[in-house]
C-alpha cells in the first residue's frame, strides 16, 4: 500500500521544540465501553504532562492515529514497532503507548471498605514508554486498575509516575511446564513460554495465567494464580497446568468419571472459617466424608486426600474458591464431578454451616443447604441431615446391582424354589406312604404294593431335587458374593 505521508507531513513540522516530545497514543482498550476508554485516555494525557516533556497536541496525535491508519501502520502485532513507526511519523522523541482489557471480577484487597475481599471489577493495563531513536521500549508498567471512576483515577495517577520512574516496581520470574503455554498477566498478552525475568509489575495484586499449552496426549486445563508483588520484590511463580482427565485416552469426553465402576468421585475442599473454633471445621468436613461415603454412588475425596495439590488448594482458598472457573481447575485435577465446598460461621451462640455442591460438567450449583445449631452436640446430626438433603436431590437413586450379583441373587432365587418343590414332593410321598384308604376284599396286597412302589420313586425324587435346589442356592450364593467383591472396585 502507497503510504499517505502528505498527510503527516504538517504534523511532522509542528511538533519542533527544544524539550523532549512526547505523544500520547490512545490506549487500545478491549471490552472497554467509549466514555471508559475516553476517561482512561484524559487521565493518562494529563497526569503525563507533569514530567517535563512538550506534549503534542492531542488533536495532532489523533491526526496522526487516523493518517497511520490510513497509511497501514497497524498497532495490534508489536508495541515498540508500532510507537517507533508513528513516532518517526509525528518526529516526536517519546510514545507512550498502552493497552487496557476489562476483567472478570477478581478478589480484591481486604480493606475497611471489602474485609472479606470479595470479587471486584477491575481493568487489566499495560503502558510503554517508546524510545523513538533507539527503537527501544524504554520502560513499561503492568499492573490493574479500579473500574469505577474515583479510584480510577489514581490508580492511573500510580500507574503513569511507575512508567516515568518514580515508583519502584516489582519483578515476576516464571517456571513454566510445559513450554509453550501462551501467558497473560492481569489479562495483558505476555506471549509463549519460556519468557525472560518479567519487570515493570505495579505494586499489589496480579493474576497470571497459562493457556494453549502445547501436549502430544490429551489437552491441558485452562491454568491461573493469583499472587502479589511489592516493590523491589521478585516473585517466583512455577506454572504447572495440569491434563484434562476427559481427554485422556479411554475416557468419552464427558464429566470425569471414578476408576470405581459406575460411581461419581466427590471432593470435599476444607470448609471456609468465619469466627468459628478451628475443630468445629474440620468436624464438619469430616462428617460430610463420613455421610457421603455411605452412599454407594459417590466415592469421596477430601482435602485431606490431596496433599499432592496441597499448593493449589493453598492458593484457590486464599482468594476465596467459590467461582466456577477455580472450583472447575481443582476438581479436573483430580477427576472429580462434584465439589462440596462451604464455610462455618459463629454468630454468638450460633453455629451456622453453608455447604454447597458444584457440578464441573455444567460449571453451575447443583444444590445448596445451610443448618444452625446451638448445642454442639447438635451439629453432627444437622450437619448429616443437611448432607442428606442436598444429596437426595444432587445423586437421585442408588445404583442398581452389577450383572455378577444380579446373577448370583436369580440364581440362588431358583435354587430356594427347587427347594420348596422338592419338599412338595416328599409330602406328596408321605401322603401316598400314609395312605390308609381301605381297599377292595382280596386287593390289600396289591393296595399295598402300589402305595409301596410310590413312596420309593417319590422319595428319591425329592432327595434330588432338594440337592439339586442347595446346589443352585451354593452356586447363586456365591455369584452375589463375587459381585459384591468385584463390582465395585
Amino acid at each position: 500500500m502507497v503510504r499517505a505521508w502528505w498527510l503527516v507531513l504538517p504534523l511532522v513540522a509542528a511538533s519542533a521544540s527544544a524539550a523532549p516530545s512526547l505523544a500520547v497514543l490512545p490506549l487500545r482498550a478491549e471490552g472497554l465501553q467509549l466514555n471508559e476508554a475516553n476517561r482512561l485516555n484524559q487521565s493518562l494525557r494529563e497526569r503525563s504532562a507533569n514530567f517535563g516533556y512538550e506534549l503534542q497536541d492531542q488533536g495532532l496525535t489523533t491526526q496522526l492515529v487516523e493518517a497511520s491508519q490510513a497509511s497501514g501502520v497497524k498497532c495490534d502485532v508489536n508495541a515498540v514497532a508500532c510507537g517507533v513507526e508513528l513516532g518517526n511519523l509525528a518526529g516526536v522523541q517519546f510514545v507512550l503507548i498502552g493497552q487496557t482489557v476489562k476483567l472478570p471480577p477478581l478478589p480484591g484487597p481486604r480493606t475497611e471498605a471489602n474485609p472479606s475481599g470479595a470479587l471486584v471489577p477491575t481493568i487489566g493495563i499495560k503502558l510503554a514508554l517508546v524510545d523513538v531513536k533507539r527503537s527501544v521500549e524504554a520502560r513499561h508498567v503492568l499492573g490493574r486498575i479500579a473500574s469505577d471512576p474515583a479510584s480510577q483515577s489514581v490508580d492511573v495517577v500510580a500507574a503513569v509516575d511507575a512508567l516515568f520512574g518514580e515508583v519502584v516496581l516489582g519483578e515476576l520470574m516464571l517456571d513454566v511446564v510445559p513450554a509453550g503455554c501462551a501467558l497473560r498477566l492481569d489479562g495483558i498478552a505476555l506471549g509463549a513460554a519460556p519468557l525472560p525475568q518479567l519487570g515493570g509489575l505495579l505494586p499489589g495484586p496480579h493474576v497470571i495465567e497459562a493457556s494453549q499449552c502445547p501436549s502430544s496426549g490429551g489437552a491441558f486445563l485452562p491454568w491461573a494464580q493469583p499472587f502479589s508483588v511489592k516493590a523491589a520484590e521478585v516473585a517466583l511463580i512455577q506454572v504447572r497446568p495440569r491434563l484434562d482427565p476427559a481427554s485422556q485416552p479411554g475416557n468419552d469426553g464427558s464429566v470425569p468419571v471414578s476408576p470405581k465402576r459406575g460411581r461419581e468421585r466427590v471432593l470435599v475442599l476444607d470448609f471456609r472459617n468465619d469466627a468459628a473454633r478451628d475443630d468445629l471445621v474440620r468436624a464438619v468436613r469430616d462428617t460430610l466424608v463420613v455421610q457421603i461415603s455411605r452412599m454407594k454412588q459417590f466415592e469421596v475425596l477430601s482435602s485431606d486426600d490431596l496433599r499432592r495439590l496441597a499448593d493449589l488448594d493453598a492458593e484457590k482458598q486464599a482468594v476465596g474458591c467459590d467461582d466456577s472457573s477455580c472450583l472447575a481447575d481443582i476438581a479436573g485435577a483430580v477427576g472429580a464431578s462434584l465439589v462440596v465446598f462451604g464455610n462455618v460461621a459463629q454468630l454468638g451462640q450460633v453455629t451456622q454451616i453453608n455447604i454447597s455442591v458444584f457440578d464441573v460438567s455444567t460449571t453451575e450449583m447443583r444444590g445448596r443447604e445451610s443448618a444452625e445449631v446451638t448445642s454442639l452436640d447438635d451439629l453432627p446430626r444437622s450437619v448429616r441431615a443437611a448432607a442428606g438433603r442436598i444429596f437426595d436431590a444432587t445423586a437421585g437413586p442408588e445404583s442398581s446391582w452389577g450383572p455378577l450379583r444380579s446373577i448370583g441373587a436369580g440364581t440362588a432365587g431358583v435354587g430356594v424354589g427347587v427347594g420348596l418343590l422338592s419338599a412338595m414332593v416328599a409330602l406328596v410321598a408321605d401322603v401316598v406312604a400314609a395312605d390308609r384308604t381301605q381297599p377292595p376284599a382280596g386287593k390289600e396286597d396289591e393296595a399295598l404294593a402300589r402305595r409301596n412302589a410310590a413312596h420309593e420313586l417319590l422319595l428319591p425324587v425329592a432327595v434330588g431335587v432338594a440337592i439339586g435346589g442347595a446346589a443352585l442356592g451354593l452356586v447363586g450364593g456365591g455369584i452375589f458374593v463375587a459381585g459384591m467383591l468385584t463390582e465395585d472396585l
